[in-house]
């Protein structure tokens, strides 16, 4: 894959990437999935920003193969739908550890980017289809019935989210502090002192996990980092 500027439009890398993915035609599945991972652990696309990279990466997936068979372009866009639901599925067990990490050192992270947080997450699933029953419409070589076939397949691979995120959403919610009636006062001091923290959290959970994947051996687990930089 070619690599691309630092400071590009995420949406526009994620485009170019798939279509890249798709013509090349090998490892699907997989690619995509470490696409999403990889922009989410480069802080590009958050949990808020994944309809937006969702429906570029369908975009460059469809755009790749718009003049192929029916067949070749739905044995592609499976294989896309599949590596998105995975690359989702990773975000939200990262939010999770990332939740789980907190509350196991008595910490937890703003109440705004809880909050925010757990939206995303429950728009997550939803989403997924929606973004995909309109990729595969625009495709100007679909029938009908193959746009129907491909979102009832979106529909399954949305099911296959489903525990990671309830899990994810779980662990937002008991997050101590955050959904009691805290005084605004409280909230105030919480949001200073961790905006931002948690998509950072997220970030550094994706990179450990995927040096795990490409067999590499982190240094410290991202718990282990974050007692270390306390003792310094």
């Amino acid at each position: 894959m070619t690599d691309q500027p630092q400071d590009q439009d995420p949406a526009v890398e994620a485009e170019q990437a798939a279509e890249e993915i798709a013509t090349d035609g090998n490892d699907i599945r997989q690619r995509v999935r470490d696409l999403v991972v990889k922009l989410v652990q480069q802080r590009k696309a958050g949990l808020e920003k994944l309809e937006t990279v969702a429906e570029q990466i369908l975009a460059g997936a469809a755009k790749a193969v718009d003049d192929a068979t029916p067949d070749e372009q739905s044995s592609v866009l499976r294989q896309v739908v599949d590596g998105l639901a995975e690359g989702m599925a990773k975000a939200a067990n990262a939010a999770e550890l990332a939740f789980e990490e907190a509350k196991s050192r008595g910490e937890t992270f703003a109440n705004e980017d809880v909050q925010s947080m757990i939206a995303d997450l429950r728009a997550l699933r939803e989403m997924f289809v929606n973004t995909v029953t309109k990729a595969a419409g625009s495709l100007k070589s679909r029938a009908a019935e193959e746009a129907s076939d491909l979102k009832t397949h979106a529909q399954r691979a949305a099911e296959s989210i489903k525990p990671a995120v309830d899990s994810a959403l779980r662990a937002a919610t008991s997050q101590p502090g955050q959904l009691a009636k805290e005084s605004a006062e409280a909230g105030v001091a919480a949001a200073r002192q961790a905006a931002g923290a948690l998509a950072h959290t997220l970030a550094g959970i994706l990179t450990a996990a995927g040096d795990l994947l490409s067999g590499k051996e982190p240094v410290d687990k991202p718990e282990e980092q974050e007692k270390g930089q306390e003792r310094e």
